[in-house]
């Protein structure tokens, strides 16, 4: 019977779950102990959510034989998928390739404990480039554009003296929250964030050039030929993609992402930035993503259970945001709720969309929660602002994890992706 009852949960007509990810449901203290001892039956891991400060909810990552329909499907259809902008799973994407890099990883994660300061950022910066490189470390100012997060960022010039584009990398807390020690390290061209969405060759290809020498790790992802031969295959662009502006991500527990997308107003044809490939190098992170239209519907969906009776509690716990009215505005006006969801931070309904745990269980029981641990991808496409993969992350380790997350662009902007 216990069985029964996670086979309907599983099986459910409205649950589409993440293609390629392991199937995981929510975990409630008053739930059936039959339930329960089902979930514990067939259970790989249970994951306790809690990010700056607020508690998410408690899921269990299930056995993949349970849900058929989750494996990953033959291209055409993980085609279908991405022009749909919903996310993919790359299961064991780069897993065979860690321990030969074992070294660079070590390396990588020790860095936290240098870049967190301006003075540590410089330091460990010069001792990346070294002799012989391309690049020369013109400046290291504190701060940047988000003075709040911003720990400092470096501007580079050619080492040769000629002109060209200015890359930059900076450092910067994920959150404000004091008990999060996240870090990200982001790389880009120009001047930010004006120049976010530019496709210009040599810029995209500067930028690179100072990723690889800042993380040499990155060669893992970049120069797998049949990595990026499988997203070539499923991809919207007509043409080959490649690696751009890539981010260092350091998640430590309590840490992680609100909801967010990838994508650029300002660009959507096909110069775009057609998709992000983030790749977990180390530890695990817990993943809601979906596409746009996916979480207006789960948006609509919820508005109508709260109808129904459903999480009185909620309302009064959301008294004051605004939150509920705007979706009882929004959920009768599908454009304008789409864009609304674009916004940062998803505008009006943030407080809605990134609390925990109601809203948060919903998605994760109707299939959009995933588990990425080392040597794991997922593909967060980008078809234009309206048409793109939101995704809301959280730490799933005891320790720090590392990550890093690449833009999808055009070859032709990027330069090749692989070392001949």
């Amino acid at each position: 019977m216990s069985r029964a009852a996670l086979d309907a949960v599983l099986a459910a007509e409205d649950r589409t779950p993440i293609e390629g990810a392991d199937p995981i449901v929510s975990v409630h203290e008053d739930d059936d102990a039959e339930y329960v001892a089902a979930l514990e039956e067939y259970g790989l891991g249970v994951h306790e959510l809690e990010r700056r400060g607020h508690w998410h909810g408690r899921w269990v990552e299930l056995d993949p034989e349970l849900e058929p329909r989750a494996r990953l499907p033959r291209p055409a259809i993980c085609r279908r998928r991405v022009l749909e902008a919903r996310p993919l799973v790359l299961r064991g994407a780069v897993s065979a390739k860690l321990s030969d890099w074992r070294n660079e990883l070590f390396a990588a994660d020790r860095a936290l404990e240098s870049i967190g300061t301006p003075a540590g950022f410089e330091a460990w910066i010069r001792a990346r480039l070294g002799r012989g490189s391309a690049l020369r470390l013109e400046r290291v100012e504190p701060g940047g554009v988000d003075a709040e997060r911003d720990v400092a960022t470096a501007h580079f010039v050619r080492a040769d003296g000629s002109d060209g584009p200015r890359p930059w990398a900076k450092v910067g807390r994920l959150s404000t929250h004091d008990g999060d020690a996240s870090l990200r390290l982001r790389t880009g061209f120009g001047n930010e964030p004006d120049d976010d969405a530019n496709p210009s060759p040599p810029g995209q290809r500067a930028t690179l050039s100072l990723a690889r020498a800042l993380l040499p790790e990155l060669a893992l992802v970049n120069d797998d030929k049949a990595l990026f031969a499988a997203i070539d295959e499923v991809s919207a662009c007509d043409e080959p993609l490649g690696p751009a502006c890539p981010i260092a991500y350091w998640n430590r527990p309590g840490g992680g992402a609100l909801f967010h997308h990838d994508a650029f107003e300002a660009v959507e044809g096909p110069d775009r930035q057609f998709g992000v490939l983030y790749v977990q190098l180390a530890g695990a992170t817990a993943w809601l993503a979906l596409s746009t239209t996916q979480l207006a519907r789960r948006l609509e969906q919820f508005a109508a259970a709260l109808d129904e009776g459903e999480v009185p509690w909620l309302r009064e716990q959301l008294g004051g945001t605004g939150a509920l009215e705007a979706l009882e505005t929004l959920r009768h006006d599908r454009f304008a709720l789409l864009e609304e969801l674009g916004l940062p931070g998803q505008g009006r309904l943030g407080a809605l969309v990134n609390r925990g745990p109601e809203f948060t269980a919903f998605l994760a029981d109707l299939g959009h929660a995933a588990v990425l641990r080392a040597g794991d991808a997922i593909l967060l496409p980008n078809n234009g602002w309206r048409s793109t993969a939101l995704h809301s992350v959280y730490c799933a380790s005891n320790a720090s994890n590392y990550a890093l997350s690449l833009g999808l662009r055009p070859r032709r902007q990027v330069g090749s992706a692989r070392r001949r």
